[in-house]
């Protein structure tokens, strides 16, 4: 018997093992993934549509009322909409409206701000275990806001007035594969807080993949006995 075609059924099983592994686990990623909009309802605010997704992912925006000067224990949703176990708490902070020179679903994120001079925090409860990028969006239309956000001890900042669409350090900062183990996630922060979002990475959990692993290795079995 010919060697190739074994060869090429077993790459394509190993290969169609690790996409069906990866597709289950970007699955759940969307799930645990998360928009939210500081929106001043009282203001005249309003949130981005669901197909907007500034720089982060595209998705449901969690409506956010920033008009009483604290928010406890808001229920939030993922992209898809659904309900998660996630509560948003912030405190420390005011309410204002600004449009400047914001436009369409922009504006929407971007016109009210949590403002902060000092003291502000913003604590996430409820996420899974896992890998996190975080959007943290802080600007002021003109300009002369700059933003500091501190997540455990590492800070970011963004300034400057807006270049008509999303530019890291300017109208947001971007803390990467942030690993959350106990469910929390704190932000300390100055400036102006328009709004979040979170990019959610599962790690994979030891039995799948050393049931991947084996799986693989009764393959290579196959094809010696072949």
């Amino acid at each position: 018997m010919n060697g190739t075609p074994l060869i090429t059924r077993e790459s394509k099983l190993k290969q169609f093992a690790m996409i069906f592994g990866v597709a289950g686990l970007a699955s759940i990623s969307a799930a645990q993934s998360m928009n939210i909009d500081f929106n001043w309802l009282g203001g005249g605010g309003t949130v981005p549509s669901n197909l907007y997704g500034a720089a982060g992912s595209v998705g449901w925006w969690n409506n956010a009322d920033i008009g009483s000067g604290v928010i406890s224990n808001f229920p939030l949703v993922d992209l898809g909409n659904a309900p998660t176990t996630s509560l948003l708490n912030l405190t420390g902070f005011g309410a204002s409206l600004a449009p400047g020179l914001y436009t369409g679903e922009a504006l929407k994120l971007m016109e009210d701000t949590a403002g902060s001079s000092g003291g502000a925090v913003l604590n996430i409860t409820g996420l899974l275990p896992g890998n996190y990028n975080v959007f943290l969006y802080g600007q002021s239309a003109s300009g002369n806001v700059t933003s500091t956000f501190i997540i455990n001890s590492v800070s970011q900042a963004s300034s400057g007035g807006w270049a008509g669409s999303h530019v890291l350090g300017n109208s947001y900062v971007l803390f990467s594969g942030l690993a959350v183990t106990g469910g929390s996630l704190t932000v300390n922060y100055t400036g102006n807080f328009n709004g979040a979002q979170l990019q959610y990475s599962p790690v994979p959990e030891p039995a799948s993949l050393v049931a991947l692993g084996l799986g693989i290795v009764a393959l290579s079995k196959k094809k010696r006995r072949s």
